[in-house]
Order: C-alpha cells, then structure tokens, then sequence
C-alpha cells in the first residue's frame, strides 16, 4: 500500500470505531447493531448558492450488521448497506450500490447534495469500492507486514498477534523508513511472540507485568464470564475470590512446563497489580495432533462443526469439562468449553467462550454446558454424527438436543394456498407502505431457495417479516401499493 492508502485505512478504522460506539448505545435487548465493513466512495462536490464556492465532503458506504431476536430466542442476522455523507447517514440501497434510496428529510432540504452524490455514484465502478473498503486494505496491510516479518502470505491464517510496538515499525518499513532498533530476535518461528532467555523469571509459575505485557499473543475473558448458565469462568476453575481480575490464554514459551506442555499455550491468572500466576487447576491432556473431535456449536446454536483443537486442557476434579485452545482467523486465540463424557471418549461437544471477538453465547447454548440440565453429552456427539452420516451439511443446534420435534434439517412441503396467505401476512402495516406484495413474494421465495441454515417454513416467514420491517424502518417510504 502507498501512504495515501494507508492514511485512508486510519480513516476507515476511526469511523468504524466512531459508529461502534454509537450503535452499542443504542443497542436493545431485541435488536443490536455491528460494523461489518466501511467502504470510501469518494468527494462529493457541490457549489454554495450564496458565494459560490466549491464545498466537498466524503461519501462512504457502511455495511452492518443488525442481529434481531424473535419472541422465542432466535436470531435473525440482516445485513445492511447505508451510505454516510461526512458522519451523517442519508439513505441506503436494496440492489445495486448506485441505485440510492435517499433519507426523506435529506433529500428535500439538500437537492444539491443529492444531486452531487448521485453523480459522484455513477462515475464509481463496484471494483473501486472493493479496493477502498476497511476490509480489503486492512488484509493487504497484514499481507504486507507478513512479508517484512518475514512470514510466507499462505500461512497469515495460522500467525499469532503481532504487538503494537513492533506493527508499528513494520508500518514505517513499508513508508520506506529504516528500523535501526528493529531486532529480528524478537520475532518467533511462525511470526509468534517468543521471550528472550533474560525475560524469564526462575519461578516458572509466576510473571510479573513487565512480562506479562511483552506476551502480544494472549486473549482476556472476564472471572465471571458465563460458561453455563449455572458457572462462571471462575468457579469452573476453581478460582473465585482468588484475588484475581481476569483470566488470559497466552501464547508464550514462558510458562511452558517441560514434557508436560507440547505446545505454548497457557492459562494464567492476571492479578490487580498487571501480574500474573499460571492457572494450577488445568492441565494439558492433548497438544499437538490431538485426536480428540469436538462437536463445536457455535455462540447462537445455528451451527455445529466438527473440528479438532490445537490444544485440549482437563479441569482437575471436573466430571467432564475441558478448554479447547485454537488459533483462529488472523491470529486470534479462541478459547471452547468442551464437555468429553467420561475423559476417555473421543469425542467432545464444545461451546465458544465470549472474548474481545466473540460476542456472548445465548442462554440455550450455555445449558448444553451445564451438567445437571444436561448430563449425558455423549447422546448430543452421536446425533450431530448421525446427521453427519445422513449427509445433512448444515446441523443447528435443534439437530443435537434431546427434543426430536424441533430439528432444523427436516424439510416440509409447503401448499401455494398457505404460501399465499403467509405473503399477506407479512405484507402488513409499514412493510405495506414500502414495498409491493410481488415484493415480498419475492423475497419469501429467495428465503426458501436460499434456506443454507434450515430454518422451518414458519422460522423463514418470521425471518422475512423481521428484515423487511428493518428495511420498512431504515428506507423512506416510496408510496408503492
């Protein structure tokens, strides 16, 4: 990337985090709102009627996330493409990108502008939008620090966290400065942050918070982070009222136990004062090459994957409970609560655990983690294989519990009549002022072809009504019938 690119990826990132904010605060209990790119179209230009003079703001396209919750618990994810002038949003689109649909009020006391950004919209091509989007400069920035740092580009998937410090002089390496105190050794095979030899202590169990922030590569979770709906992540541990403010899994060779620890994974305990202490209450029972399969279900229940972790650790006196350990997309430690029935058994059904980038599972998956609602997790891992042997390719939640009457991969003919009657359903109130009953037709039918999670008739019918009333609420009204 140039420095123009770059200064517009700094841009791209504080209005990412500005809209965050925003939409946090605003946040309900049925609805919640999440930054999923933020795209540069470019200056739109108008003249002032009063002296003349050329005026100029940025247009972005902010692409959202709008996660809506039904009666019943179920999410309903919608994505959403507005376009913001300066810091203000003044409409969106429902097809292509130029095809604007402008906020009422904006429209009628700025004709200039409007008329300014409808210009500025056809003289931009699809592909100039894809390379001036946050998403697309922020992988070419990681691709380009792989390189100074020496990393193959194929393996950035598998790269642990870089620190800020040493992003920072890989920054000023592509702005063509020189690192005279760039010191290679500081960087790991891998691209991992390894300790050098004089930062480690002689008590292999504790660290002190000098050391604890040289270890880029660590995620937080919170000491009363809900793992079930009954335990904390402390009272899982055993740690409650320990002295402790947070827990971390760290990627280090600091705490790393001689023959006890195949891999550089470890738990600690941060204290108030920034150190910390390695977690005594869990030990590794599978490193590297594990053979031990987890059922994973992801944070909402509408998915469960079988994976294999990078790193399996028992909680000493558990009857079942585990923590999972994987390096996910671009480096980040993920961190799965896995009941294994008996310790002995092969296969494991795991829930995610809430960090920086993971956001809270719901209530009915943290009760497949508890074991006195649920006791036999064995019955969950032969389900999700037996859909796996039928060739179901998308298993929910539904599939794996023990109530037959709600799985997600039986499919049910529906008869036109009540298709109909479904459409006029849906085609009510504001969803009626906005768009035709063709329309919402359509759209049903879409719902159905494109059905990847299989959802029920009735789930995809609640799910078209939740997104068209969204898109009724965000668009203006265009006075169709």
């Amino acid at each position: 990337m140039d420095k123009e690119q770059r200064e517009l990826l700094e841009n791209l990132r504080n209005i990412r985090e500005n809209l965050e904010k925003d939409f946090m605060s605003e946040d309900k209990q049925n609805k919640y709102t999440r930054v999923k790119d933020v795209g540069f179209v470019g200056d739109v230009k108008w003249q002032d009627k009063v002296n003349g003079n050329e005026l100029t703001e940025k247009l972005y396209i902010v692409k959202k996330e709008v996660t809506l919750i039904d009666v019943y618990g179920k999410e309903n994810i919608k994505e959403v493409a507005n376009y913001y002038l300066g810091d203000k949003c003044i409409g969106g689109f429902l097809g292509d990108f130029k095809d604007a649909i402008f906020n009422s009020n904006f429209e009628l006391s700025e004709p200039d502008k409007t008329n300014a950004v409808k210009q500025l919209l056809e003289r931009v091509e699809e592909k100039e939008l894809e390379e001036n989007s946050l998403k697309n400069l922020e992988i070419k920035e990681i691709e380009e620090i792989a390189i100074i740092l020496g990393i193959s580009p194929e393996d950035i998937g598998k790269l642990a966290e870089i620190d800020l410090e040493k992003l920072e002089k890989a920054k000023k390496e592509l702005d063509g400065q020189e690192l005279d105190d760039f010191d290679e050794n500081e960087i790991g095979d891998n691209g991992k942050d390894v300790l050098s030899e004089h930062d480690k202590s002689d008590e292999q169990n504790e660290i002190s918070k000098v050391e604890v922030e040289k270890i880029s590569t660590k995620t937080e979770i919170d000491v009363n982070q809900k793992i079930s709906d009954k335990d904390t992540m402390a009272s899982l541990l055993g740690k409650e009222g320990a002295g402790y403010v947070k827990f971390a899994v760290v990627y280090s060779d600091k705490l790393q136990d001689r023959g006890e620890n195949s891999t550089k994974f470890s738990f600690v305990g941060i204290k108030e004062d920034g150190s910390a202490e390695k977690i005594n209450s869990l030990q590794q029972s599978h490193g590297v090459n594990s053979s031990v399969k987890v059922q994973q279900v992801n944070r909402d229940g509408s998915m469960v994957e079988e994976k294999v972790p990078d790193s399996l650790y028992t909680i000493k006196g558990a009857k079942d409970g585990s923590f999972a350990v994987d390096i996910g997309a671009l480096g980040t430690i993920e961190t799965t609560y896995v009941r294994i029935p008996d310790q002995n058994n092969q296969v494991g059904l795991g829930i995610p655990i809430e960090n920086q980038s993971i956001r809270p599972t719901t209530r009915e998956v943290r009760e497949l983690a508890n074991d006195n609602k649920n006791p036999r997790v064995i019955e969950e891992t032969q389900r999700a294989e037996q859909h796996e042997e039928h060739g179901d390719t998308v298993i929910s939640k539904n599939d794996i519990d023990d109530n037959m009457y709600n799985d997600d991969c039986q499919k049910i003919e529906i008869d036109s009549q009540y298709f109909q009657n479904c459409v006029d359903e849906i085609w009510k109130d504001k969803i009626e002022e906005v768009f035709t009953r063709k329309e919402v037709e359509t759209s049903l039918k879409v719902a159905m072809d494109s059905n990847t999670q299989n959802l029920s008739f009735e789930q995809i019918v609640q799910k078209v009504k939740q997104e068209l009333e969204y898109d009724a609420e965000m668009l203006p009204s265009i006075g169709r019938k």
